[in-house]
């Protein structure tokens, strides 16, 4: 499956935390779709970014982009990402494609390969913001650690070894 990445677009705000004010809501939806017919009606993943780290990563496989993103647990973690660190919220979408280039539409049994990428993606997200916000996978993701990889600490590993390996992964 191909996935395209579009954004970062900015949140609706009221004063200093996103809102889900219907006016507001709309005109983000209508924005999105104005720069990529039907995009507020795809699905895939999304990167919650305030100023340039990811604080949240999330997928939507059984409903669309306009529904999954404006929930109020979103809501909750956007806003509680911006209490943290004070700046712009800005949402980064990349929905899945089909063979023929149009936007995958959510299914009742969702899609593993959405899965998949937001597996990898609150991975590497935790590399760069160890203050994520997601919960799900992520907890597990902070015990795993592979020298040169994954929550790289001291000690305990060759450096040859982790040279080597690391090319091999192309890092």
């Amino acid at each position: 499956m191909n996935f395209k990445v579009y954004g970062p677009y900015l949140l609706p705000r009221n004063e200093r935390f996103v809102t889900n004010e219907k006016k507001k809501r709309q005109e983000f939806l209508n924005s999105l779709d104005e720069d990529v017919a039907g995009l507020s009606q795809a699905c895939g993943c999304y990167v919650f970014l305030v100023g340039k780290k990811a604080w949240y990563v999330g997928m939507t496989g059984k409903n669309t982009f306009e529904k999954e993103c404006f929930g109020a647990h979103k809501l909750n973690l956007y806003n509680r990402a911006l209490q943290i660190k004070k700046s712009v919220p800005r949402l980064i979408l990349i929905p899945g494609q089909t063979r023929k280039g149009k936007f995958t539409k959510p299914g009742k049994n969702g899609n593993k390969n959405i899965e998949m990428l937001e597996r990898l993606l609150i991975g590497a997200a935790l590399q760069h913001n160890k203050k994520l916000l997601n919960i799900r996978d992520a907890a597990r993701l902070r015990k795993i650690r592979v020298p040169g990889f994954i929550n790289t600490g001291q000690g305990g590993a060759n450096a040859k070894a982790v040279r080597v390996f690391k090319t091999a992964i192309g890092l």
